[in-house]
This record gives C-alpha cells, sequence and structure tokens, in this order.
C-alpha cells in the first residue's frame, strides 16, 4: 500500500496525500535511514505540464477535480511502499526506498504515462469537459546525487525543469554539468549537428547526451 499521513492533519485536503512539514521530515527520515543501510534511495517528482494554463480555462473547481484525478493516477502506479505527497500546487513527490536510478526513472516514468493515458473529465452537465493532460518527472537519488533529503530535492527539481524543457511530457535525471564531451567518440558530422540541435532547444550539449544514454538504457532494461 502507498503510504500517506498518520493523521487528516497531515494530508493535503484536496488529495488526501501528504503534505506539508510533516512529510518532508518523513521523507528526510526515510532517506537517511537508506543512506545509513548503504542503500540507494531515489526521489520522484511529477509535476502536470501547463497546469497555469487548464487552471484558467477549466475554472478553480474543474482544475481541482482534475488534481485529485491526477493524484490518484500518479499513486496508483507507483510501486508497492512508495511515501507519496503533493509537494505544492500541482507536484507530486514519491520516495521511493532501496530503489536504483534506473528503477526509479522506470517507476517515474509509468506515472507520467499514467497520467495521459486516456482524458480525465471533469465537471458534469454543460460544465462536463475531457481534459488531455500531460506531466513532466524528475528523478534524483541518494548517494548518487546527495546525501540528504534537502539535497536530493533540488537534484530532482532541477532534473523536473530539464524534462520541461526538453519539450514536456518525459522524465529525465538531473543536468550533469560535469560531463565532458570527447570529439573522439563521434564524427565531425554528429558534433556539429549535436551543436545546431542543442543550440535551438537551447539546452547544453551534454544534456541531449545524457538524454539519448538514458533512453536507450530503460529500452534495453525493459527487454530484460
Amino acid at each position: 500500500m502507498k503510504t500517506k499521513a498518520s493523521s487528516a492533519a497531515d494530508r493535503d485536503a484536496l488529495t488526501g496525500l501528504a503534505s506539508g512539514a510533516k512529510a518532508r521530515e518523513r521523507f528526510a527520515a526515510a532517506l537517511d535511514e537508506g543512506v545509513r543501510r548503504g542503500e540507494a534511495v531515489s526521489l520522484v517528482l511529477v509535476d502536470l505540464d501547463e497546469f497555469a494554463h487548464a487552471n484558467r480555462t477549466l475554472g478553480p473547481e474543474r482544475a481541482d477535480q482534475l488534481l485529485k484525478a491526477v493524484a490518484r493516477r500518479i499513486e496508483a502506479a507507483l510501486p508497492e511502499g512508495a511515501l507519496v505527497a503533493r509537494l505544492a500546487g500541482d507536484c507530486f513527490m514519491a520516495l521511493l526506498a532501496a530503489s536504483e536510478p534506473e528503477d526509479a526513472l522506470l517507476a517515474a516514468q509509468s506515472a507520467r504515462a499514467s497520467v495521459s493515458r486516456s482524458p480525465i473529465v471533469v465537471g458534469k452537465g454543460a460544465a462536463r469537459r475531457e481534459v488531455h493532460a500531460t506531466a513532466s518527472g524528475g528523478v534524483a537519488s541518494a548517494p548518487r546525487d546527495g546525501e540528504s533529503f534537502e539535497v536530493v530535492l533540488v537534484r530532482a527539481q532541477a532534473a523536473l525543469r530539464r524534462a520541461k524543457t526538453l519539450g514536456r511530457d518525459r522524465v529525465a535525471s538531473p543536468p550533469d554539468d560535469k560531463m565532458i564531451l570527447k570529439s573522439s567518440y563521434y564524427s565531425a558530422t554528429q558534433l556539429e549537428r549535436l551543436k545546431q540541435l542543442a543550440g535551438q532547444l537551447g539546452v547544453p550539449e551534454a544534456t541531449l547526451l545524457r538524454e539519448a544514454l538514458e533512453t536507450l538504457l530503460l529500452v534495453y532494461k525493459e527487454r530484460r
């Protein structure tokens, strides 16, 4: 069973998920315990794409219905035992204990896909609308990306921003500013095309290379 807060005071009034300072404390304690045991612990953020636009066009009541439905889909898609919370607004957070980064990426992909698998119906009667929502995800892990909850959260937020920058409706890991492009690995033509694409998207070349590598690893992991 996915884990929520132990009392109503610790829960988000709209979604029923854990929220607030108590949720952060529980996440921090779980991450600290995993690090102490020498286990990988992963943090997953899932954020609705262009929710501000949906809020304006749907109105507050139907937008709230959309958030509730998205929260249910995300929670159902995550692995058993995940700590799940509403971080803020339309951003949801999950902590996966004993979860390597590659496994967390797959879990985040599942949560992302669950949001867009079918339209979400909000409102009734003449106010009924079908919303084709999408979401983006960011994944960071301890100890790879840090050894405290706050540091890993910052890295997961950077990963989420990266997913948004790369086009939304996708999952990403944190950008690695230390990646070095080794020209001996690629032809001059490939390097020039990479440079042009990075310029068009407004992202570092290393970001595109890492995105391609992660996609390749996920494809082969799913085939195993």
